[in-house]
């Protein structure tokens, strides 16, 4: 009897086995996918705000505001892409170093929500020259990350 139970245990281990490093590697997939989405939509107003900002016939107050808006939205939305441990066989264009220094890579990405919200403050003012400062903060943001933390 006792030697029926572990051959059972033994076929539920093979069997279950291979489910659950599939099912891990499904969803270290789905948070990768995730924020690429994520970046995907903040590059998309990032670079829509830069051409109003680059071409003063471009410029629509309200446009960009909604943009704004909708960059801090998705910074907030960040964190969620990234877990806290590093997903094995995935792949991707985030380094190792994110999970190796967790901490600042926590940091930067508050920075970036915190940059992308002073952007959308200085929108609402109607300040031009507000707006054009805050945007280059977001931008130095996203670059300080990109640089140490995303592979080339």
């Amino acid at each position: 009897m006792l030697e029926q139970q572990r051959r059972w245990i033994l076929y539920l281990a093979c069997f279950l086995l291979p489910y659950s490093a599939t099912q891990a590697a499904s969803e270290a997939q789905d948070q990768v996918e995730y924020r690429e989405g994520v970046f995907h939509v903040m590059a998309w107003d990032f670079s829509q705000m830069k051409r109003m900002l680059e071409d003063e016939s471009r410029y629509n107050a309200e446009d960009f505001q909604r943009r704004a808006n909708r960059l801090v939205d998705m910074a907030k939305m960040l964190p969620e892409g990234f877990p806290e441990t590093r997903p094995k066989r995935v792949k991707t264009d985030a380094k190792k170093q994110i999970w190796e220094n967790w901490d600042d890579f926590q940091q930067k990405l508050n920075d970036i929500e915190s940059k992308a919200g002073g952007l959308a403050e200085a929108a609402a003012s109607g300040n031009k020259e507000s707006v054009t400062k805050a945007f280059g903060a977001v931008g130095n943001s996203c670059k300080g990350c990109h640089d140490k933390y995303r592979k080339d």
